[in-house]
């Protein structure tokens, strides 16, 4: 291999890491991407859920994000 041919190896080589670590990432923002879309349908749920149970005359659901809580769980305690 002479040195062109050595030189080419090993920027191809770096394109190929540059790559990988382009990848990755997108994958972690995809991850994030979807975590946002899921707390933003919890969101959307709980908003909505608002006229619904004062229809009824109940209390909306406790926010549950941040205390360890289901959607549906009641603050009664």
């Amino acid at each position: 291999m002479n040195d062109t041919s050595a030189d080419v190896s090993i920027q191809l080589s770096a394109i190929s890491y540059q790559l990988s670590a382009i990848s990755y990432q997108l994958s972690a923002i995809s991850y994030q991407l979807s975590t946002i879309s899921y707390q933003l349908s919890a969101i959307s749920l709980w908003v909505r859920s608002d006229a619904s149970f004062a229809q009824r005359g109940q209390t909306r659901p406790a926010w549950p994000f941040g205390q360890g809580q289901s959607l549906y769980h009641k603050a009664d305690h």
